[in-house]
This record gives C-alpha cells, structure tokens and sequence, in this order.
C-alpha cells in the first residue's frame, strides 16, 4: 500500500526520540563512569556520536531486512555481520594480521565512535587503552 521508502523513512522518524532517550540514559552512565573530561561539549558531542552510530545501524539492520524475504534470514545475515564488524575492530585481530581489504577502519561501526570519543578526549594514540591504535 505505502512504498517501502515512506515506510523506512517513517521507521526512522519514530526512532530518533527512543534512540536518543536510549543512547543519553546509556552515555549518562558510561561516560561518567569511565572518568572522561568533565566539559558539557565533549559530553554531548560524545551523545552525538553515540546515538549517530545507533541510527547507523539501525539503518543497516533495516538495509538488510529489506533486501531478504524472511526474518529469519535476515537475522542469520545480520547476526554474521555483525560478529565480523566487531571481530574486526582491532581488538581480537591486530591490524597487521588483518586481510587487507577487512583492516579498514572506517568500516566497522563498533569502532568509529570509541574512535571519535577516544580523539575527542584528547588521547593521541600512546596510551594503551586508546582506540587508536587499534582501529
């Protein structure tokens, strides 16, 4: 009845008020926890990237489901998809060990925003809990 673009556009105007209240629940807690530059830009900057990455992939989740049939396909592949961006972030498999067409670092979501924070933060790659170095 609706094209598949009005529904998808509409699925994400519902989510951004739900995300959002998700992501600054979730950064309240995290951020301060971790000890990170007590500055209201960083913090919100740091909301920003957060909820930037949820929408992201959200959006890659829907991109996948409209492409299979089913549920359960699209699950299975997102499922899969998901484990390779996070294997692939720099922390299980060094960089240098990495097939190079999978050490790009700006294609994992699970590592852009750690990066942003990490840069924003003010750390320059030496400290070893640093993205970084990693990403």
């Amino acid at each position: 009845m609706y094209r598949p673009a009005a529904y998808a556009i509409a699925q994400t105007v519902v989510d951004i008020p739900s995300v959002l209240i998700q992501v600054l629940l979730f950064d309240i807690i995290i951020y301060w926890m971790a000890g990170l530059a007590a500055t209201a830009s960083q913090f919100f900057i740091s909301v920003l990237t957060l909820w930037l990455v949820t929408m992201t992939t959200y959006a890659f989740f829907r991109a996948i489901s409209a492409v299979v049939k089913t549920l359960d396909d699209a699950t299975k592949i997102t499922g899969v998809a998901i484990q390779i961006l996070v294997v692939y972030t720099g922390y299980l498999i060094p960089p240098s060990q990495m097939h190079p067409w999978f050490a790009c670092k700006w294609s994992s979501l699970c590592c852009a925003c750690p990066e942003a924070d990490f840069t924003l933060q003010g750390y320059d790659g030496s400290i070893g809990s640093s993205t970084a170095s990693r990403c």
